[in-house]
């Protein structure tokens, strides 16, 4: 695991020390080794997290026949066969390091070898011959990759703040993304929060050359796979047998490396069956004083079970700690998010893991993606089958639904009706935080919260549904949120405060071959009770406690600390000169105006605080703050920030900038 960095058609004497820079913003990705290499106008740079061949692998690689030069961020799990295949080509390798056996297989089979390559990973090629960079990034989005023009070069980075922080760079957040921002909660790669920033797609490659920098071709060479069914396995106890075999050898995989390997551990079903099939020696945990939140019976029933050292980050007891922490969320993170309390957690556990020597973990992320198993998916079915109907202000007792229920399928409908112009289209349950504008209820709030009509709707970098599978199918659903808020938002954050700490986590459940299976069930058992996982539910029984297999899922939440010191009466001032009248419209989207009325009415309290509309105005109003906050950080007060981080990790920063 790495941060990388570089340039294509940078000229000047300054161009080494502006590589070196942006390397060293990217340690804490890669504190073990800092490793640059330069050519005429281009130079590419590697932050290396040792963990295949330690010893060996220096980064950036060098093919010494060609010239062509490689970094890479992300492991290659299935490397062993890949080097196997390249050595009955008559390939002699040097090192035992996956980044090699990239190097040559892009070397033997050019695009083709990502089509090959099962990892997590995000890698920039020079070819000198052609004069020709590549970027490439995984399948799902894993590790992250972005690039801006500047100056008459091409830049690229790991993250956004090596970008960010170039001398004389336009720092503004990109109007557009920050109002698709406060549709959806998320921003939607190639947009970025950052105006002239843009992110690789998942299971994209980009070429661009040196003499042509304004010309960069794209293409994407894999697809989540969706109904593509062959009707075999027939029976849940045949697909779950078959699950556990996938599983197994997907853990496996993951096992690869010269390091220990640990588990991060909820107490969920999903965590727990990887602790339980990885045999983790010590798990990772996160516990709270609130029983609504603490998850502590369910983690310590699992690490007894499977016999691993269970190691608790208790937020409670190190509440300073984390409140102290808050401020670098955002340069940490570098996007809007109004969860960011609770993902800045990952922070804290995983250094926690680092604090006992584990710098790679495994997680369950990926498996509500694969096996339906969010609320929202439990609501679909009864969002297309209840579409017609023009009034949404009272619960039709048939469904089923309690009040939480009907609450967030009333927002998903207006949200479709709204922005898409159609009742229960695909994409609404996909954000169900997401703002709401529905023509009869929502449109008065509308007007009075956005400068002009929201457009950002029509900006969705969603592949087109393949032939043959319905737009209201939970096919459909599924196809969409791995195309979105996956990558968008649940791996950003994993790798952003996981990296933050230096710490690499592995997801098993984002094996591609698993979703390949996935996609080859027959409908009955893809859809079978969505929001449950009947299939890891199945596989559970077998391997974990029945009180695990048995336990309703529960959302991961935590107290929203800032937030609430931000409300209160000695946080004012601070909340004020966050969302004054000139900051609100350097946003260029949201109504000054409206800010302000919306903030009394808050502090006045509400006696409709549940009605759809009020529910709606205070998100908007959280979605702001959080815009807010992240311009802070990265317009305003980016030089503090960028020092601090500097100095954090054992570099000065004008030594930084005289390398």
């Amino acid at each position: 695991m790495c941060g990388i960095a570089g340039f294509v058609g940078a000229r000047g004497a300054d161009a080494r020390a502006r590589l070196t820079r942006m390397a060293d913003l990217s340690t804490h990705r890669g504190p073990d080794e800092r490793g640059l290499w330069l050519g005429e106008q281009v130079g590419l740079a590697c932050r290396r997290l040792a963990i295949v061949d330690v010893a060996h692998g220096q980064q950036p690689m060098r093919d010494a026949e060609t010239g062509t030069t490689l970094v890479m961020n992300g492991e290659l799990y299935g490397h062993a066969a890949l080097r196997e295949a390249l050595e009955a080509r008559g390939h002699r390798f040097r090192t035992r390091s996956d980044t090699e056996v990239l190097l040559a297989g892009w070397l033997a089979w050019g695009e083709a070898v990502f089509e090959r390559v099962d990892g997590m990973l995000a890698c920039a090629i020079w070819s000198p011959a052609r004069r020709e960079l590549v970027l490439a990034r995984d399948r799902f989005g894993k590790k992250p990759l972005h690039y801006a023009r500047h100056e008459g070069a091409l830049w690229f980075a790991s993250e956004m703040k090596a970008l960010l922080t170039l001398p004389g760079f336009p720092r503004r957040l990109d109007p557009r993304a920050s109002e698709h921002f406060l549709l959806f909660e998320h921003v939607f790669d190639p947009m970025t929060p950052f105006e002239g920033i843009a992110a690789l797609p998942p299971a994209h490659v980009a070429r661009v050359r040196a003499d042509r920098l304004d010309a960069m071709e794209t293409r994407r060479y894999w697809r989540v796979p969706v109904g593509v069914e062959d009707g075999t396995p027939a029976t849940i106890e045949a697909a779950a047998e078959e699950l556990g075999a996938l599983l197994d050898d997907a853990v496996a995989r993951r096992t690869m490396g010269d390091v220990p390997v640990g588990a991060l551990l909820s107490g969920g079903i999903d965590s727990s069956l990887v602790c339980a099939w990885l045999r983790a020696r010590d798990a990772f945990s996160i516990g709270f004083a609130d029983p609504y939140l603490d998850e502590s019976a369910h983690q310590d029933a699992v690490a007894a079970h499977v016999g691993a050292t269970l190691h608790r980050f208790d937020f409670d007891e190190r509440l300073e700690e984390v409140f102290a922490s808050y401020p670098e969320a955002q340069w940490l993170g570098e996007h809007a998010d109004p969860s960011f309390e609770q993902d800045i957690l990952l922070r804290h556990v995983t250094t926690l893991a680092a604090e006992r020597g584990y710098v790679v973990l495994l997680g369950g992320e990926g498996a509500d993606e694969l096996f339906r198993g969010y609320r929202h998916h439990r609501l679909h079915p009864h969002l297309v089958r209840y579409a017609a109907r023009s009034d949404l202000e009272e619960i039709p007792e048939s469904l089923g639904l309690d009040d939480d229920d009907f609450a967030e399928l009333a927002e998903a409908e207006a949200r479709a009706r709204a922005t898409w112009g159609t009742s229960a289209h695909l994409l609404a349950p996909s954000f169900p935080l997401g703002v709401l504008v529905e023509p009869r209820l929502f449109e008065p709030l509308a007007r009075e919260v956005f400068v002009s009509p929201p457009a950002a709707a029509r900006m969705v970098n969603v592949p087109a549904l393949p032939a043959g599978v319905a737009p209201e199918s939970l096919d459909a659903l599924a196809y969409v949120e791995a195309h979105t808020r996956l990558p968008a938002y649940i791996l950003r954050t994993l790798d952003r405060y996981s990296m933050a700490s230096g710490v690499e986590v592995r997801c098993p459940f984002l094996d591609h071959r698993l979703f390949e299976w996935h996609a080859r069930l027959p409908r009955a058992l893809r859809d079978a009770a969505p929001g449950d996982k009947p299939l890891l539910r199945a596989l559970a029984r077998e391997r974990l406690p029945p009180s695990i297999a048995a336990r309703e899922k529960q959302p991961f939440a935590a107290p929203c600390v800032l937030s609430e010191a931000l409300l209160a009466d000695d946080g004012r001032e601070r909340l004020a000169a966050l969302l004054a009248p000139r900051a609100i419209e350097a946003l260029e989207v949201v109504r000054p105006a409206w800010v302000r009325a919306a903030l009394e009415r808050r502090a006045r309290g509400s006696p409709d605080a549940d009605h759809p509309v009020e529910r709606a105005e205070a998100r908007l109003l959280e979605r702001v703050l959080a815009l807010r906050l992240l311009a802070s950080v990265f317009i305003d007060e980016i030089a503090t920030y960028e020092a601090a981080h500097l100095a954090r990790h054992g570099v000065a920063r004008d030594d930084a900038r005289r390398a």
